[in-house]
């Protein structure tokens, strides 16, 4: 892998690539965490330690479906990106708390079809590695 990560840093002194190394905590991609858990990868949110939870507030002066649309997409990505019953239970959860912090109604919240959406254990996905 060394090998042709220095092969694609010599095509052009302009465009570099990094490249990182599966660790403990698994390996972070855009705000996801891939782990190894008993042969099978699980998706779960990551964020920086100084990801601080603010997002548009619902006081500011922007249309409706710009604040409405925060919520929604931090849910969906919880629906669709996670792979675990469990991790998207838990990020409904954290959803609805940072979602009150930026100043949205429980009731608003609550009624969004994201939050309502039961969640199957048919629409989690889980990869089994050999």
């Amino acid at each position: 892998m060394q090998e042709y990560h220095d092969h694609l840093n010599s095509i052009n002194q302009h465009i570099q690539f990094t490249k990182q190394v599966e660790g403990e905590n698994g390996l972070s991609f855009l705000d996801t965490t891939t782990t190894r858990v008993n042969g099978h990868t699980q998706v779960n949110v990551s964020q920086k330690p100084t990801h601080t939870d603010e997002y548009l507030g619902f006081t500011s002066h922007h249309p409706i479906q710009n604040k409405r649309s925060v919520g929604n997409s931090l849910l969906k990505r919880a629906e669709k990106v996670l792979s675990t019953s469990a991790g998207k239970r838990k990020e409904k959860k954290h959803v609805v708390k940072v979602s009150m912090n930026n100043n949205f109604a429980l009731r608003s919240i609550k009624s969004s079809y994201s939050y309502r959406k039961p969640i199957i254990a048919s629409q989690t996905a889980t990869l089994r590695i050999k």
